[in-house]
């Protein structure tokens, strides 16, 4: 085109302004741009048009290629703006990240801090995707629409276009920093809260940390999934913790106090003399939330003592027939004895 039909183009005269041109330029953009008048031939041919008029009254007035890349950059957002906002906003996937806790910290809460990957716009093309001072033009593949036919048996149903993602429009050159995605991805620090009682498998649900949304939709969540580490001693049944704790045969016979854990530290028990197996003791108000910690009785027999140990243990045993100190085993044996000669 020659110099006057520049003007004529953006409906300008030769005293125009840079600022006048540049308006004149994007009104004209905005009206003929393709995802506004898709299959519009004419509209496409106005909108090639008005670019290269504006390409070539901008360089009249720029001393460098700085402030003429800087304007064009201007428009370029713009014009991409209009695209993403004219496709379909898609919201961004769900992820999921797994960690896991003790024990202790699950049943008591808390604060955690956990370093997840996330997406986020690019700042240094502003999300577009382009290279700054970059040119786009048509996506050839879809006409500017943004749309492709995707064939189905007899059928065909409509897709975003895979040459420009539904966009319309294609940078000739890609934004280096995210390589046109328009997104980067980076490790962030997010301080979650773990409430009190959480069980193994609970999903804690972060707001839009998940996935970048594309065309101004919104970013999808991130899922946080706790595993809870067993503890050696302390089991859960509900909203009630049991422990069986080991307790030695002399201490069982004589009775004594006992170390018990508990989420909230350790105490004591005191167990009466003759205790069995099985017993339970019950710590009010130990357990989860205000509830009961049981404490089950679990009477130790070495596999193997030394030879002192077992020579009082044989003494022992003569003591317990002398003086018939196990009255239920006496009455078993007598009962099986009974029952043999019957």
């Amino acid at each position: 085109m020659s110099a006057n039909e520049h003007w004529e183009v953006l409906g300008l005269g030769p005293d125009a302004s840079q600022e006048e041109i540049k308006t004149a330029y994007r009104r004209l953009a905005r009206e003929n741009h393709p995802d506004r008048n898709p299959n519009d031939l004419d509209a496409a041919h106005r909108f090639r048009r008005a670019a290269e008029a504006y390409r070539a009254l901008s360089s009249a007035f720029q001393t460098s290629d700085e402030p003429l890349a800087e304007t064009k950059s201007e428009v370029l957002s713009e014009l991409f703006g209009l695209a993403r906002k004219m496709a379909k906003a898609k919201r961004g996937a769900d992820t999921r990240f797994e960690t896991s806790v003790s024990f202790l910290f699950a049943m008591k809460g808390g604060n955690i801090t956990i370093s997840v990957p996330i997406q986020e716009g690019c700042a240094h093309c502003a999300g577009s995707g382009v290279a700054e001072g970059s040119a786009s033009y048509v996506c050839g593949g879809c006409k500017g629409t943004g749309k492709e036919a995707q064939a189905r048996g007899f059928f065909s149903a409509l897709k975003s276009c895979t040459e420009c993602h539904g966009l319309g429009v294609i940078a000739k050159e890609r934004c280096p920093t995210c390589n046109g995605d328009g997104c980067i991805s980076r490790q962030c620090q997010l301080t979650i809260t773990v409430p009190s009682g959480t069980k193994d498998g609970t999903r804690l649900r972060v707001p839009g940390r998940g996935q970048m949304g594309k065309y101004g939709g919104n970013n999808g969540d991130l899922y946080v999934v706790l595993k809870v580490r067993e503890h050696p001693h302390i089991k859960r049944k509900g909203e009630e913790l049991w422990v069986t704790v080991p307790v030695p045969f002399a201490v069982a016979v004589t009775g004594g106090v006992i170390p018990v854990p508990t989420i909230h530290g350790q105490t004591t028990v005191t167990i009466d003399s003759g205790t069995c197996s099985g017993t339970v003791y019950r710590l009010r108000g130990q357990g989860l939330n205000g509830h009961d910690q049981h404490v089950c009785i679990e009477i130790e027999v070495p596999k193997s003592v030394p030879d002192a140990v077992l020579t009082a243990l044989h003494a022992y045993a003569e003591l317990e027939k002398s003086h018939k100190v196990l009255r239920r085993t006496d009455a078993y044996l007598a009962q099986v004895e009974a029952d043999s000669t019957a």
